[in-house]
């Protein structure tokens, strides 16, 4: 754990009256901020460093990926929970590399198309090859066991908040 994050562990502990004291939800949703806030810093840095990009454009092209006929860009944008504005942005940093193209609907002048291109394809796989290794070491300190069982409790968490807020 580096400065900032025992800082962050240390603010918490101070407006909980000490972690430990806690209710067990609120400690849990604590510790789920801080763990989702390491790896993302950890992530949002070395993809800047590597490949001078962020996760916002890593999430975009990994969504075409799995859309290999490509996507409306308002699809993008609800898949993605970001504003159009956000996607147009983002696609046009993509487009710029290389990594996708743009196309307008034939029925909807109003409505484009995006996907990945051959390039852009085999450079996000190499990419999501390389942040699987990031994930295997960051996740090392736990058994392939724990990590089965921490993702069922998670995956049950996830239906108990969307059940208590009345989603699906």
């Amino acid at each position: 754990m580096d400065d900032m994050e025992t800082e962050i562990e240390h603010i918490h502990d101070e407006k909980l009256g000490g972690t430990s004291r806690a209710k067990p939800g609120l400690r849990l949703w604590l510790r789920l901020l801080t763990i989702r806030n390491l790896i993302h810093k950890q992530f949002q840095s070395r993809l800047s460093k590597r490949w001078q990009t962020n996760l916002s454009r890593m999430d975009f092209a990994r969504i075409l990926l799995e859309h290999p006929d490509g996507l409306k860009m308002s699809d993008v944008s609800r898949l993605m929970m970001i504003s159009k504005g956000s996607v147009t942005a983002i696609s046009d940093n993509l487009e710029l590399a290389g990594v996708i193209v743009r196309e307008r609907s034939a029925r909807d002048r109003r409505s484009h198309f995006v996907r990945l291109t051959p390039s852009g394809r085999s450079e996000v796989l190499h990419r999501l090859a390389i942040q699987d290794g990031w994930l295997e070491g960051m996740f090392s300190g736990l058994t392939k066991r724990e990590l089965e069982q921490l993702d069922r409790l998670l995956e049950k968490l996830k239906e108990s908040v969307n059940a208590a807020v009345g989603q699906k």
